[in-house]
């Protein structure tokens, strides 16, 4: 090998690296927001108040109300957004829900209403 191809080796991998790095970053910190609106969803579920003010319908709010101590968990990856108004679906025990959030700032969300599919 020739001088020439080495540092060409040497430029393509260090980009080669800084595009690996880039990606694995862009996954980690979609990770943690997706796990951000969970932890919002979660702790409107604590307080029966809450779920009150943000249940949309007397069904929704009576079963969040009896199953509220269980945890959330994702059953569809997808985030649909309409404006400022993000819809992120989680299942409580065998029921599916649709959480309406607002991004609060770039780290925190609010639940602005909760809806039994």
């Amino acid at each position: 090998m020739n001088r020439v191809n080495i540092e060409l080796f040497k430029i393509y991998g260090g980009l080669f690296l800084l595009v690996l790095t880039g990606i694995i970053l862009v996954l980690i910190i979609n990770d943690l927001l997706r796990r951000r609106m969970i932890f919002a969803c979660n702790s409107v579920l604590i307080d029966h108040h809450e779920i009150s003010k943000v249940a949309m319908d007397d069904r929704t709010e009576s079963y969040l109300i009896k199953h509220g101590n269980h945890k959330l968990y994702r059953i569809n990856e997808s985030i649909e957004k309409d404006k400022d108004i993000l819809k992120y679906q989680l299942c409580l025990e065998k029921r599916a829900f649709e959480f309406y959030l607002k991004k609060r700032n770039i780290w925190s969300y609010d639940v602005v209403a909760v809806k039994m599919d």
